[in-house]
């Protein structure tokens, strides 16, 4: 409901960013799913895998083996910091979910030599780099993190005197590191990390 809302938003808006939102129409999903599903559209297979709890309460992969392609949707961001799920106000990232569905596709070891992002550029080529990338990020920032909250630091101390790791400063929209210092914190407080 929530991203038909935002499409309607768009539509409405003169902004140039949001011209090709003028001639399109919002769908609504018509099926759901509560496992993996395989589909065929014009000699390609299409295997839509849940990947449970990471960015949003409940990630979709896309994996089309002849193009030897997966669809990350946002589990994956490339050279930019990544935005939580929210919806309404209601963030729903997990951190540990996040590096566990990493893992479990890693695990599959599918013949995928492009692994398109929700965000940033793709990497034609790169495998599962992207991945193991994505995975590092997330293990480091919350290990900053965890060493600041063992020496005592307070959520407002982190969010005004982290310095993001040298192998990540590169990366795009530091603004997004707000909502994750907080998602950071609270769940390091929560599962005594």
């Amino acid at each position: 409901m929530q991203e038909r809302e935002e499409f309607l938003q768009r539509k409405k808006s003169k902004e140039p960013r949001y011209a090709a939102y003028q001639k399109g129409e919002p769908l609504t999903p018509t099926i759901a799913i509560d496992g993996p599903l395989t589909l065929y559209f014009g000699g390609l297979t299409v295997q839509i895998t849940p990947e449970g709890k990471a960015h949003s309460s409940g990630d979709l992969t896309v994996y089309i083996p002849q193009k030897r392609v997966m669809l990350m949707g946002d589990l994956l961001d490339t050279e930019i910091h990544p935005g939580q799920g929210e919806s309404a106000g209601v963030f729903f990232s997990n951190v540990g979910g996040w590096i566990k569905a990493l893992d479990n596709i890693m695990a599959r070891s599918l013949a995928v030599e492009t692994y398109i992002p929700g965000h940033g550029p793709v990497h034609i080529g790169r495998g599962v780099k992207d991945l193991e990338e994505q995975k590092r990020y997330f293990v480091v920032m919350r290990d900053e993190v965890a060493k600041m909250v063992q020496a005592g630091k307070t959520l407002e101390q982190i969010e005004k005197e982290f310095k993001v790791p040298q192998e990540f400063s590169y990366y795009k929209r530091p603004e997004r590191l707000q909502q994750f210092f907080k998602l950071f914190y609270h769940q390091l407080a929560d599962t005594g990390y």
